[in-house]
Parts: structure tokens; sequence; C-alpha cells
């Protein structure tokens, strides 16, 4: 069996992953460049998947791998990090309306923290 590379994250049948390059440049195709992240008015998923604590996804895929990195890289309280922690671990069950509003929720409360710097949308 073959080894991951370091910047997929695989499906838990091991045949599937989502491609990202983590926030601290690996993957990048020169060392000395630095992570900058979606751009300004970019779209972000908010968007469950299995064994993913940071769900918000660009059109590179993962943006962060956890929610100290969503603190140091937006500046985002820590407090917001953590719910967003929580609901991205609670939402890998069964869609529940609870899991829906809670996500309604969050992307609100990001959006305010970001000053509206992307278009966050919740993908169920």
């Amino acid at each position: 069996m073959r080894e991951p590379r370091p910047d997929r994250i695989m499906s838990p049948d091991d045949r599937a992953g989502w491609y990202a390059v983590p926030p601290g440049g690996h993957g990048a195709e020169d060392d000395n460049e630095t992570w900058e992240g979606p751009s300004e008015g970019s779209l972000i998923r908010f968007m469950s998947e299995d064994g993913v604590d940071v769900p918000l996804w660009s059109e590179d895929g993962l943006i962060f791998v956890d929610g100290d990195e969503l603190v140091r890289e937006w500046s985002v309280s820590q407090e917001l990090a953590s719910d967003i922690v929580e609901w991205g671990r609670a939402s890998q069950g069964p869609a529940t309306a609870r899991i829906d509003a809670e996500a309604a929720r969050l992307i609100r409360l990001l959006q305010h923290e970001l000053d509206y710097r992307f278009r966050i949308v919740y993908q169920p």
C-alpha cells in the first residue's frame, strides 16, 4: 500500500481525498513562498467531512487543519474557533436540523469576525 502524500486528507476507506496546501507552505512550488490563503471575496464552503475539525474549504481544498491555525491565520476568536471545531466533529454523524441551524449561526459569526472578506456558504 502506498504512503499518503502529506498534503492529502484521505477518506476513511483510503480511496479518495481532498487535496490542500496546508498553512505553513507544504507543497508550495517554492519553499520560500509564504501561505496567503484564499483571496478577499473568494467563495469559502462550510462543509463537513469525516476527520476534518475546521470544515472550511476554498477552491484549493481544506484551508485549516485545526482551530489554532484558524485563530493564528485569520485572527478569529478562540471561542468561535472552538465552536467551529466542535461543530466539525459533531457534524460527522447523521444530519439534523440542529446541525444545520448551528452551521448557519457559526457562518454569521465567522462572517462578522472576518469583516465579510469572504463569501461563506453552507454546503450540507
